[in-house]
């Protein structure tokens, strides 16, 4: 795929996630210095799980973050919302 990607519930962008909870244009993953980095533009937030980091979550609150190795992304929700 070629970045950047927007994810979000509408139709118009290049990941879709239906759930409510999930902004329009929620978050998007970009090429920066050689980086993949996740950059939340949403009014909910974005939770990151590094599967290297014991459980810990880290929350994206209009932040950025470099994605690396394996883990897991949480949108509009942490990972502790089963719903």
């Amino acid at each position: 795929f070629e970045l950047p990607v927007q994810i979000g519930r509408v139709k118009t962008v290049e990941f879709v996630v239906n759930d409510p909870r999930v902004s329009r244009t929620h978050a998007k993953l970009e090429w920066r210095n050689g980086c993949i980095m996740l950059v939340d533009v949403s009014s909910y937030g974005c939770w990151v799980k590094f599967a290297d980091s014991k459980g810990a979550e880290l929350l994206l609150r209009r932040e950025d973050c470099v994605l690396h190795g394996t883990g897991e992304l949480a949108l509009g929700a942490s990972f502790a919302d089963v719903s």
